[in-house]
């Protein structure tokens, strides 16, 4: 088993799929929580993440991406 990367506050790295949905909210929460939280528009952004949120949306939109 491997060790979660985590920032250097030690609170893990999440990113929020920011395309649809309720971004800001879970971006909110998150942070609330003590992650630390990045928008994730494009694949370079998923580089060094612990956690991947996909805020809800249509199944269809999901679907397509």
């Amino acid at each position: 088993m491997t060790a979660t990367p985590r920032t250097r506050s030690g609170s893990p790295l999440v990113g929020v799929l920011a395309l649809q949905g309720g971004v800001r909210e879970h971006v909110e929460l998150l942070t609330r929580l003590g992650a630390t939280v990045r928008a994730v528009r494009r694949p370079e952004d998923l580089t060094g993440l612990d956690a991947l949120v996909l805020p809800g949306g249509e199944s269809s939109v999901m679907d397509r991406l």
